[in-house]
């Protein structure tokens, strides 16, 4: 018992049962061994197969790239940023300039389910640009929607080189894709990724992108160049929209609606509307606009039907739609007049216009005049008892909210 009060006793024991716990602890780690090798054999299983799939991503996307069988938003996923308006940047101004090569931006598109596009730059020029100015060409790209797009591509391509010290002072051109262009530029396209180019050979000189302390402009900062595809505005004839009024003569106060049309394919969805009225003792009448005077015999009418896909669309509508009146006796006679839809006028969102059972709410409405005497419309423009119209075109401008809208053809 003497031995057992000793102080050194007393640490031993401690250390004893130190010992005994660290030896449990040992134990408990040994058991636990074989489950951590089996987990780090997983964890080094699971980082082959990243690798791997690593490996295999650059190829699923240019699998995807190439896949143009697709038709559809729902099996598309198109982001907001590849939409026009979109910024491009070309960083390493001076390398490209020594390369005399054409860099191509990422692709966009001009509206949803629209045409395909992408930039491109030749730093040291093009042609009578070389070696003094910046070139810069729009090109169309093989796209998903081409399908349901109306070729060749017409329109206006407007294109800002960016000021980089503040938003504003850009420089700003527009390329023209006009019918006088070749095909190679503006059909589709079915050999390859992109069409050939057209564009401006001189966009801006070498000088003018340097600091300018007088306007506070700067367009090269960083070796980089900055550009932003600000609008598209597409211009394109269509094949005309045939509409027969028949039965004339039995039209009184009442509306007469055509059948329903769209501007485009998932585009704004329209109809002609005729409201025959008294004709007064002037003999004149007019087409087009409504007046509550006894003068008027015939008012026509642009109405903005709810349609599909407006929630794609923007709003209000604005825009132009040329519309024709026939003459039956002399075709070089048709009356035609266009029809404007403005910020100032009824083309607005949720605007409740007369309707009947064939077309739904009608969400605004447009008119414009045709004026000639009463007899004159039933001897040159009536037959068996039917007017005969035609919708001739579609114009769609950017609107007063400033949300990039595109002009449009007729789907007939």
């Amino acid at each position: 018992r003497k031995i057992e009060k000793l102080p050194q006793a007393t640490e031993l024991a401690n250390l004893r049962q130190e010992i005994e716990q660290l030896k449990g602890q040992l134990e408990r780690k040994i058991e636990k061994l074989p489950q951590a090798t089996e987990l780090a054999t997983m964890h080094q299983e699971t980082e082959r197969q990243l690798k791997q799939f690593e490996q295999m991503t650059p190829d699923l996307h240019q699998q995807a790239y190439k896949n143009h069988s697709l038709k559809s938003t729902d099996e598309l996923l198109i982001t907001a940023q590849q939409i026009v308006p979109v910024e491009v940047i070309l960083a390493h101004f001076e390398t490209h300039k020594k390369s005399e090569k054409h860099w191509f931006s990422t692709p966009f598109y001009s509206h949803p389910a629209g045409y395909k596009l992408c930039l491109s730059v030749m730093a040291n020029g093009h042609g009578s640009g070389r070696g003094t100015h910046v070139t810069v060409s729009v090109h169309l790209m093989r796209g998903e929607f081409d399908d349901d797009l109306k070729w060749p591509f017409r329109g206006d391509v407007t294109i800002q080189l960016l000021n980089q010290l503040e938003d504003k002072g850009h420089h700003e051109k527009t390329i023209h894709f006009t019918n006088t262009l070749p095909d190679d530029a503006t059909g589709r396209v079915t050999a390859g990724d992109r069409a050939a180019g057209w564009g401006i050979k001189q966009f801006i000189h070498h000088h003018e992108l340097e600091f300018n302390c007088t306007h506070h402009c700067q367009y090269l900062k960083h070796d980089s160049l900055r550009f932003r595809v600000s609008n598209i505005q597409l211009m394109i004839e269509v094949v005309p929209f045939h509409i027969v009024l028949t039965d004339l003569d039995k039209i009184t106060a009442e509306v007469w609606y055509s059948d329903p049309f769209f501007t485009h394919p998932q585009g704004y969805r329209l109809c002609l509307s005729v409201r025959m009225n008294e004709v007064g003792n002037s003999g004149l009448v007019t087409v087009g606009k409504s007046h509550t005077s006894a003068s008027t015999g015939l008012s026509v009418y642009i109405n903005i039907l709810q349609g599909e896909y407006d929630s794609c669309l923007a709003w209000p509508f604005q825009g132009y739609v040329t519309v024709r009146l026939l003459n039956q006796v002399d075709k070089k006679k048709n009356v035609e007049r266009t029809v404007q839809f403005t910020d100032k006028g009824s083309s607005g969102d949720n605007f409740e216009f007369f309707a009947n059972e064939r077309v739904e709410k009608v969400k605004g409405y447009e008119t414009s005049e045709f004026d000639m005497p009463y007899d004159e419309l039933k001897r040159n423009f009536v037959t068996n008892g039917s007017l005969h119209f035609e919708v001739t075109a579609v114009k769609i401008l950017e609107n007063s909210k400033g949300r990039s809208l595109k002009c449009l053809y007729l789907f007939c």
